[in-house]
């Protein structure tokens, strides 16, 4: 629309060049705290139902469905309230045509877990990471040994947790860390769950598919962790 120069001249649109070194930049999501946007995270958005990694989105789409989906816009893997999981390749269910919604709500936190929506995940013990639903559902346990352990069962469920301060939930360059886990992206092609043992047990790829573990590789393990907020607007 207006392009302003260091030589105090205008040059107005319509144009559409110079976008891109704006758009090229990771959005920070701030509420006018100067304080705050200093503090933001690498590469880190989110609402009350998503959360940005990169290229990556986590989102509890609605009640009864959460997915990991990429910028590019295939879904990786839907995880079900009832406790089955649907993977990709598939193009529903992904939020990246989500702008301004659900932005109204920051993410919620407590113990050791984050909530998306109607779903928690987080770090059950030293040994175990799971994804649950409020209805009771688990329905994805990720082990440190790089093992999957599928629902609907209703062990290892974190819903008895009440919300508060996020003890035990770090953020860093496009990942989250959660006491011995974490989830990223890798290098925005992989998005994936590690645990700090060395173990890589889940990876999402950019065309829709899963590759699981145990393996070693495509870690987020070895970034720093950053004292950053994630913040709503």
């Amino acid at each position: 629309i207006q392009i302003y120069r260091g030589d105090v001249t205008l040059h107005p649109g319509p144009r559409t060049d110079w976008t891109h070194a704006l758009q090229g930049r990771y959005p920070k999501w701030h509420c006018g705290n100067i304080q705050l946007e200093f503090g933001s995270c690498t590469g880190i958005t989110g609402g009350g139902r998503w959360l940005q990694l990169g290229d990556w989105r986590i989102a509890g789409v609605d009640n009864a469905h959460f997915s990991i989906s990429h910028r590019g816009g295939q879904t990786a893997q839907i995880y079900r309230s009832d406790g089955t999981v649907h993977p990709g390749p598939r193009t529903d269910y992904n939020v990246w045509g989500w702008q301004g919604e659900y932005h109204d709500t920051q993410v919620k936190f407590g113990d050791h877990f984050l909530q998306l929506g109607e779903f928690r995940l987080g770090q059950v013990d030293e040994t175990h990471f799971s994804i649950s639903h409020s209805g009771g559902q688990t329905i994805m346990i990720f082990r440190s040994d790089g093992t999957l352990h599928g629902g609907p069962r209703t062990d290892y469920n974190l819903w008895w947790k009440p919300l508060g301060e996020p003890i035990g939930v770090t953020f860093g360059d496009r990942f989250v860390q959660i006491e011995k886990f974490r989830l990223g992206d890798v290098d925005s092609t992989h998005f994936s769950v590690s645990h700090v043992g060395g173990q890589t047990i889940q990876i999402y790829r950019n065309d829709g598919t899963i590759h699981s573990g145990p393996r070693t590789d495509y870690t987020t393990f070895g970034r720093p962790l950053e004292e950053c907020f994630v913040v709503a607007p």
